[in-house]
């Protein structure tokens, strides 16, 4: 059986999630920022709605603009989402056909979408199976000169020609295409662009982070991605260290919700982000120093 989902935006007006839920949609997407700066005024509605609707599997989405700094309109999208869950994926929508980005080389293109979602897998602590591109054919291969440059991320492939779709340039696969931007969907009250899943639920799950596990009551926030839960070798949390024991402890940072990069590397930003979770745990009598203890890790990743 074929997994659908829609993707909308503030164009969509209000949708009601529980009536999509209802109607079978497997996921949902929606417009997050633009630019940057710019906010879709019903990103919060849509993101909340999803998952007290039920959808596990749900993912927000950039559109960036290519003549404007990558970094600066990535923190500006993960600033807007706030900290992610289980179940949650993040896409860059590369499809800009603004009259200032069309001045912006091939070569420059492709290495600001490849710098935008670097930037987000660094600060969001994310796996890139979890950061898409959406783009097409139509898009990439002339505005890129066919570069292959972001090949490496899953891809979210615009066609409303093909089935199965026609891939740019790098790909050999896809996880989602969109086929249409004219549907009908229970709970929307406008047509609406629609994609199908390249694969079965239980890898539609794992793409998402969610690994088999069942959200059993939408309301509650799962604030832990999955591929974090590792729990490091406190010897090894020492500052200025740099090694992946520091880099699971990053990671579990970011999906607590606390701001820092995932590079590895234990500095001042680090320790910065582990006082403000000590200082966040009443248990922690002592002041919040900043430095991983045996009782700091263990509440870290209870």
């Amino acid at each position: 059986m074929r997994l659908f989902g829609p993707d909308v935006s503030h164009f969509q007006s209000e949708v009601d999630w529980a009536k999509v839920a209802e109607h079978g949609e497997s996921f949902g997407a929606c417009k997050a920022t633009e630019g940057l700066s710019a906010t879709d005024p019903r990103f919060a509605h849509n993101w909340a709605g999803m998952k007290k609707a039920g959808i596990d599997v749900r993912i927000a989405y950039h559109y960036g603009h290519t003549e404007s700094s990558a970094r600066g309109q990535a923190d500006h999208f993960l600033s807007t989402v706030g900290p992610v869950a289980a179940g949650d994926v993040l896409c860059l929508d590369a499809e800009d056909v603004c009259e200032a980005s069309k001045t912006v080389s091939r070569k420059k293109t492709a290495t600001w979408v490849t710098g935008f979602l670097d930037r987000v897998v660094s600060v969001s602590g994310l796996s890139p199976h979890r950061v898409l591109v959406y783009t097409g054919q139509w898009w990439w291969d002339p505005r890129t000169g066919k570069s292959k440059a972001a090949a490496s991320y899953p891809l979210w492939v615009s066609d409303y020609s093909n089935d199965p779709p026609h891939l740019p340039a790098g790909w050999k696969d896809y996880v989602l295409h969109q086929f249409t931007s004219k549907d009908h969907v229970p709970g929307v009250p406008t047509r609406v662009d629609r994609s199908s899943f390249n694969g079965s639920m239980d890898e539609l799950r794992k793409l998402a982070g969610l690994n088999g596990v069942t959200v059993a009551d939408p309301d509650v926030q799962t604030t832990f991605d999955n591929n974090a839960l590792r729990v490091p070798n406190l010897d090894n949390l020492t500052f200025n260290a740099r090694n992946e024991d520091v880099r699971a402890l990053q990671a579990q940072l970011v999906a607590r919700g606390f701001s820092v990069e995932v590079t590895g590397f234990y500095g001042d930003q680090t320790k910065t982000a582990v006082a403000a979770f000590q200082k966040s745990r009443p248990e922690l009598d002592s002041d919040p120093d900043g430095l991983m203890g045996p009782v700091t890790l263990r509440l870290l990743f209870e």
